[in-house]
C-alpha cells in the first residue's frame, strides 16, 4: 500500500530541527582575536610579588612541586581573580590567558613551581603520559620523532607541534589555562555544519 506523502519524513529535516547551539563557549578564533582583552588579564606587580613569595615559602618548607596544594600556595589578592577565571574557563569561553608573570634570569624550578601554584587554582593535576609526568617541559629532548617512535611525545621532539588545549605555560612570560576549549570547538563546528549545510550532525 503506498504511504501517502505527508507521512514521509526526511532524516535530513529532522535532523535540521535541531536549534544551533550557542552561549559562549561558541566562538572563532577570528572573532576571539578581536577581543583580546576579554580573555587576557595581566599580571599586577602586587601579584607578581605574591607568587613569588609562595613560591618561596613553598620552597623553605621543603615541598616537592607535586605535593602543592592551593592551601600551600597563598594568593590573598591574586586567587579571588583565578577564581574568577576559573568560572570562565569551566563554564565559559573554555580558557584564559595570564600575562606579565616574570621568567627571564629565574631558574626553571621556580617557574615551574609557580605555574603549578597558580594551576592548583584551577584544578588538580592528572598525569600527561604513560610515564605518569604531571608537569612537561616543550623540549627536543634528541631522541627521535614521535612519526616514527609511538613512545615519544610529540612536545619533546623538534617536530612541528599541532594544536593543543592543554594548560601551558610560555617560557616568556605567560601562562594558559584550558579547560572546555575542545567543547568550545565542537561546539562551533556543529553550528557551522548546520549552517552550510542545512543539517546538523546526527
Amino acid at each position: 500500500m503506498p504511504v501517502a506523502e505527508n507521512q514521509v519524513t526526511s532524516p535530513a529535516l529532522t535532523r535540521n530541527s535541531r536549534p544551533l547551539i550557542e552561549g559562549p563557549a561558541v566562538w572563532t578564533g577570528a572573532k576571539m582575536g578581536e577581543r583580546e582583552a576579554e580573555w587576557t588579564y595581566r599580571l599586577s606587580p602586587v601579584e607578581v610579588a605574591e607568587i613569588e613569595a609562595a613560591v618561596r615559602a613553598v620552597q623553605s618548607r621543603g615541598l616537592d612541586i607535586v605535593e602543592v596544594r592551593r592551601a600551600d600556595f597563598p594568593l590573598p589578592t591574586l586567587g579571588p581573580m583565578l577564581d574568577q577565571l576559573r568560572v570562565e574557563v569551566l563554564g565559559g569561553r573554555g580558557f584564559a590567558l595570564l600575562r606579565g608573570l616574570p621568567v627571564e634570569d629565574r631558574p626553571i624550578a621556580d617557574s615551574a613551581l609557580a605555574y603549578w601554584g597558580i594551576g592548583t587554582y584551577f584544578g588538580s593535576a592528572r598525569s600527561q603520559n604513560a610515564q605518569g609526568h604531571l608537569l612537561g617541559h616543550v623540549y627536543d629532548l634528541g631522541r627521535g620523532l614521535s612519526a616514527t617512535n609511538p613512545n615519544l611525545r610529540s612536545y619533546t621532539t623538534a617536530e612541528h607541534q599541532n594544536f593543543s588545549y592543554r594548560p601551558m605555560r610560555c617560557r616568556r612570560t605567560a601562562v594558559f589555562a584550558a579547560g572546555e576549549v575542545g567543547r568550545a570547538l565542537v561546539d562551533r563546528q556543529f553550528d557551522d555544519r548546520t549552517q552550510r549545510h542545512g543539517t546538523a550532525p546526527a
